[in-house]
């Protein structure tokens, strides 16, 4: 018993020391999104909507002695390289293609494409950033470690029947993608710009193929009535073109 007591003093003792000194002891993360590829589409003379996803990845690095139950993220993601979120009425995302050719699409928190994932740094039609919470796990309490966790990003594109073939993209780099995150205690939502969180950033790209068509019409090939078929018999038709 008396053993039982004393491991469990000590115990305690441990945890009051990295309580102290927890204060000081930050976790060190970093976030990480795939590319959003909406692949090959192609030109079917009709307007129609593309969905894919994307992968976002947490890590994060806690030293020993810090005492923290979870950490909150609060991913903030812009506009991309190609034009203003809301220069024009009704704005959505864009994609380029060169020649003022542009794809229209967005990103979103749910799968159900209802939630557009916004930012507290840009104005992305009112929206706010995605929210995620890491729990860490009592292994990190007491021996710090790395955890991983991820998250959905969800994508849409809006394809209009007369958007031409190309390769459209947009980069996501520098302050277009801001990440705040900290002790989810004292960090507890993510509806403004936090004080005194830390902060890293990420970056991906946007792309989509819009492949080129041509549609091809003729004119009915006519050999007209014939008793027999004892001799070649010639006829022809009109082929049209009309590239996309």
């Amino acid at each position: 018993m008396k053993l039982i007591c004393q491991a469990v003093i000590r115990m305690l003792g441990m945890m009051m020391l990295a309580s102290g000194a927890s204060a000081q002891l930050q976790p060190l993360c970093s976030v990480n999104i795939t590319d959003v590829n909406f692949g090959v589409i192609a030109d079917t003379k009709q307007s129609i909507i593309q969905d894919t996803q994307a992968t976002v990845s947490f890590q994060c690095v806690f030293p020993a002695g810090l005492l923290l139950s979870n950490v909150r993220f609060c991913v903030n993601i812009g506009d991309g390289s190609v034009e203003n979120y809301f220069s024009k009425p009704g704005g959505f995302r864009k994609a380029d293609a060169g020649e003022n050719r542009k794809l229209t699409y967005d990103l979103y928190t749910n799968a159900g494409r209802s939630t557009v994932w916004g930012s507290n740094y840009h104005n992305i039609g009112g929206a706010g950033p995605y929210e995620h919470v890491m729990n860490t796990g009592l292994i990190n309490i007491l021996l710090g470690g790395t955890v991983n966790s991820t998250a959905t990003l969800y994508a849409r594109a809006f394809v209009d029947k007369k958007l031409k073939g190309g390769v459209y993209t947009s980069n996501f780099s520098g302050g277009e993608v801001v990440v705040d995150y900290g002790n989810g205690n004292s960090l507890t939502n993510c509806n403004s710009v936090p004080l005194g969180a830390q902060q890293t950033s990420a970056t991906f790209n946007v792309a989509a193929i819009i492949s080129n068509s041509c549609l091809v019409s003729a004119t009915p090939l006519d050999f007209g009535s014939l008793s027999a078929l004892n001799a070649p018999r010639d006829a022809t038709c009109l082929l049209y073109t009309s590239p996309s």
